[in-house]
């Protein structure tokens, strides 16, 4: 290909990864305002600026066409729109049917978003802005993402010597005693569903576990 076409394609993928990378900092602070109503920690206003912050993240979901997370996004204005104005925590009890359904539905799709976001970053090299596909690159998108993920596991195996002993073991400490908050919080979750208190634990636990994983 010329090397004006390369370096086209070259900028449309950057600009593509710097929008997605600005997705997932406002997602971020959607979960934060989620985050702070489940607990009661609200202002009057809380609940209008998540409802506006979702609109304005599918809004730039759609001009990516990433489709999927543009209708998980527009669901969530959805949800947020049938809450109550506030939530003082584990009051979940006094929240009609409707209500608790969409809490429980919108917490389960923002989790959902925040995870998958950050894996959009690693998308094939032949992506094009706004994140069309052809049909080569469909196809081949499975073993693109297990080429992906075997290059993000091999330099780790392969240089061993790299890797703090100590710093590893303080990692899985904080992981095992993280799992074990996660499960606890899970198996309460289970006991009492309309509880969203152990909801908030689970997904401090997953957000702990995706940073240490990070480092």
């Amino acid at each position: 290909q010329p090397a004006a076409v390369q370096n086209e394609a070259a900028r449309q993928r950057a600009a593509l990864k710097a929008a997605i990378a600005q997705l997932t900092t406002d997602l971020g602070r959607l979960e934060n305002l989620l985050d702070a109503y489940l607990q009661g920690r609200t202002t009057p206003d809380a609940l209008d600026e998540a409802k506006l912050l979702a609109q304005q993240l599918a809004t730039v979901g759609q001009a990516l066409e990433l489709t999927a997370a543009c209708e998980v996004l527009q669901l969530c204005v959805v949800d947020i729109g049938r809450l109550p104005s506030s939530l003082p925590l584990a009051a979940t009890e006094n929240m009609t049917a409707a209500e608790a359904a969409s809490l429980a539905r919108l917490v389960h799709n923002v989790a959902a978003l925040s995870l998958s976001m950050p894996l959009m970053h690693n998308a094939p090299q032949s992506m094009t802005y706004p994140g069309k596909f052809d049909a080569e690159t469909v196809a081949a998108a499975p073993e693109s993402a297990s080429m992906t993920a075997e290059k993000m596991v091999q330099p780790a195996s392969q240089q061993p010597d790299e890797i703090d002993a100590e710093l590893r073991e303080v990692f899985l400490l904080e992981a095992n005693e993280v799992l074990g908050s996660i499960r606890s919080a899970l198996a309460a979750s289970r006991a009492t569903p309309q509880d969203m208190a152990p909801v908030v634990v689970l997904r401090r636990g997953f957000h702990t576990l995706k940073g240490s994983g990070r480092m």
